[in-house]
């Protein structure tokens, strides 16, 4: 199955793609949303009323948005991305065995045939393609790791009600929230680094804003 990001994400589907992304979060959080009003309360101070934010049915919406939008879906995509790396890996160790295979071949040219060369070429990955691939897989195990406690900790909460605002596992919820919120920074810091050392664009744009010499 051959792999090659220049011809498979082009720009107009990526662009494509994060639009769909981009309505598809804001469908799942759509009934959260619709929840709240502007309602208006009375001050009995000033004997005037002012403008508040109300919502109706909050507990159950907070029910269904912990369910569905902070479980389902995420545990959902988590398992998907993990099979994408995967995927990814696999075309990595296949894209070196074919390499490694060239390599010997071209030491005995007359034992290739035609059609060893027909498959190699079908699943051979040019060398950008594998440091695309590289980088690919760098950033979504990132990715993975630094979501992992975000939600490990969303599961215990809809599991056990006291691992949560004003429970009785308050002040460990609020561990697991910062370790989570800190693996987030780490996520983002880090693909930094990653761009930085495998995008060439991305280097020479970031040097030249902190005003580095090449």
């Amino acid at each position: 199955m051959p792999l090659h990001f220049k011809s498979t994400f082009s720009r107009n589907r990526t662009v494509l793609g994060i639009i769909c992304l981009f309505c598809l979060s804001v469908l799942f959080h759509l009934p959260v949303l619709t929840i709240f009003s502007i309602g208006w309360r009375e001050d009995p101070n000033t004997n005037s009323s002012r403008p508040v934010l109300v919502a109706s049915a909050r507990q159950s919406m907070v029910k269904i948005n912990d369910l569905l939008n902070r479980n389902a879906l995420p545990w959902i995509l988590f398992i998907t991305m993990i099979a994408c790396v995967a995927l990814l890996c696999f075309k990595l160790f296949e894209a070196s065995k074919v390499h490694s295979l060239l390599i010997r071949n071209a030491k005995a040219p007359g034992e290739a045939t035609a059609s060893t060369k027909g498959s190699e070429d079908n699943s051979r990955l040019s060398p950008k393609d594998v440091h695309v691939v590289q980088s690919v897989v760098l950033v979504c195990s990132i990715f993975i790791v630094a979501q992992l406690p975000a939600l490990l900790y969303s599961t215990v909460r809809v599991v056990n009600p006291d691992f949560d605002h004003g429970g009785r596992l308050v002040r460990l919820f609020g561990i697991f929230a910062n370790v989570s919120l800190t693996f987030s920074l780490l996520n983002a810091t880090l693909n930094i680094c990653v761009y930085y050392n495998y995008n060439s664009k991305y280097r020479s744009i970031f040097r030249s804003f902190l005003k580095l010499k090449d």
